[in-house]
Parts: structure tokens; sequence; C-alpha cells
């Protein structure tokens, strides 16, 4: 049988959204919204392998092609034995590396219990601080409890005595998204998306997103935006990511409003914390303001994920 791979396109995002009925992972990176956003910059294609879905990234450079893990049901263990099979036959057919990308634990754990069947063995496996998800207890997010966060309240009193009854929080919509849209053309050119060409890409990815946002509020995706005196100058946006889990996509704010992030921050969990347990705030990707901020909000765990390349038995 022979399977095709083809380029990720927005309109698939409906019909590729079957495979993620039973599949449950608390790594973001295989988020389909995610995908969508990042597909460019990561020349984004898939392939269908009987009821699995894999990611291509790279699809074009033969020297960093990788590859995801199998996005499907994971408790058919004979099924997905039987998609890897298939993904070494396509990869071999194709001459593609056999490289994986950004697996977890569980995928990982039957890669190491499968390996030899397979007839393939670890040429190299590999993992890296700037890719682990930061996840966190979403009520210690949204109610700050406890010495810890000290100075996390005070930065929300902060934005509460200074603008007093002069804000609002509406949940994003077809409505106001356009607001949204303003908020990141604002942020993009103060942190000079022009000269940097991950925040362009990720700019050019939200506002796709803003642009078709009753597509994917259909699908599961929301947020919310804060205004202050009638101006919009926050937002965020995340959706489900597991039965337990929620994963926070983008945060935007103005940076000369003060303590406009821990108040979003704040928001966004409140309005989540009642239906999840977790909330997944994505990696810092090395960068150490990122991760200093991510780290002084006391994560839960890291989700750790595992870069894998295999090779032929001698």
């Amino acid at each position: 049988m022979s399977f095709v791979s083809k380029k990720l396109e927005l309109k698939d995002y409906h019909v590729l959204k079957a495979y993620y009925q039973s599949y449950q992972s608390k790594a973001h990176d295989l988020n389909l919204t995610n995908l969508m956003v990042w597909r460019k910059k990561y020349d984004v294609h898939y392939v269908e392998l009987d009821s699995y879905l894999w990611i291509i990234y790279h699809f074009n450079d033969k020297k960093n092609l990788a590859f995801s893990q199998p996005i499907g049901d994971y408790s058919n263990q004979k099924a997905l034995y039987n998609t890897v099979e298939k993904w070494i036959q396509y990869c071999l057919n194709h001459e593609m590396n056999l490289r994986l990308r950004n697996i977890d634990q569980l995928f990982k754990t039957f890669i190491e219990n499968n390996i030899n069947d397979l007839g393939f063995v670890i040429k190299n496996m590999d993992t890296q601080d700037d890719v682990s998800d930061y996840c966190y207890h979403s009520k210690d997010l949204a109610y700050l409890e406890g010495k810890k966060y000290h100075k996390k309240r005070n930065h929300i009193n902060q934005f509460l005595n200074h603008y007093e009854n002069n804000w609002r929080v509406e949940v994003l919509s077809n409505i106001n998204r356009l607001d949204a849209k303003k908020i990141s053309r604002q942020w993009c050119f103060s942190h000079g998306c022009e000269s940097n060409d991950s925040l362009c890409y990720e700019y050019k990815g939200i506002d796709e997103l803003l642009d078709n946002w009753q597509i994917f509020e259909n699908n599961g995706v929301n947020g919310l935006i804060a205004y202050i005196d009638n101006q919009p100058e926050a937002f965020a946006i995340g959706e489900p990511l597991t039965d337990n889990t929620y994963v926070v996509h983008f945060e935007k704010a103005n940076q000369n409003i003060v303590g406009g992030y821990a108040f979003i921050n704040q928001k966004m969990a409140q309005y989540v914390s009642d239906k999840w347990e977790f909330i997944n705030r994505e990696p810092d990707l090395g960068i150490l303001g990122l991760r200093k901020a991510k780290q002084s909000y006391y994560p839960a765990f890291l989700e750790i994920k595992w870069h894998v390349e295999l090779e032929g038995l001698k």
C-alpha cells in the first residue's frame, strides 16, 4: 500500500482533529493548533498510516527532516506497533532518516520495549531542557496562595491599584478578535519582529488563527482579552490538551501596562481551573528571561521530551 505525504494546510484542521479523540499527551508539540500556527516555519507535512497521523518536520530539508510520534489511540498496542512498522518502511522507501522529534515518555517507553522486535536499535537518544514544557497546578496560578507567590500577588495588586475600576475582561470571540490582533501587532512591532524570523512566524500564525477564529473556536480553542480604559491591552489563547490539562498557546500584553502579564495570566488560570487540573505553559526555548519567568510560577512538573534516531541491526 502506498502512503502519500501532504503539506499541512488550514483546510485540514477539522479532518485531522479526528486523530486526537483518543490521543492523550501532556506535551504541547503535537497539538493541532500549535502545528497550524508553526507549520510554515517548520515546513510541516503529514502522512496517514492506518489509523494514526504522523507529522513530518522540515519536509524539504533532508538534513533536518524528522517525524513526530504517531497521533492516535495508544491503548491498542498492536495497532501502534503496526503503524510504527509502516513508518519504518515509509522512511526506507523514501530514503528518509529514522528520526523522531520531541517524543513523550509514553512513546519513548514503547520504542524501548519494541525496538529489537522491529529489527532496529536506538542510534541516538537525547533530551534538552529548552524543549521541556512547564506544567502547573491550575489552582496555584488561579489563586497564587502562599509565601512563594507573594511577589506575584504584589504584581496583581499593582495592576488593580493603578487601574482601579477602569479595566474589564472579555471572552475572546468573533466580535472582539480584531482587538486581539491589534495587541499582537503592537507586541510584534515593540519586540522587533521584522528582524526576528521566529517572532515573525509567531505573529503571522496568531494573525491567521484570529482571522479564522470561528474554525478554531468551534474546535475548542478559546481565550480572554483585557481592556483598560476601553483599550485592548492583553490577551491569552489556549485550549484543552488532555482530559486534565489545558495548554496556553499565547499570552501577549502591552509592556507598558503595570502588572499586565501577571494579570492576564491569573485571569486565564481562573477561567480554566475548575475544569482542568494542570496548565501547560509550553517551554522556555532556552530564552533566559522566559525561563526565569516560567520558573517563578513554580511548575508542578516539567514534561520532558526526547529526540530519537534509529538504525538497522548490524
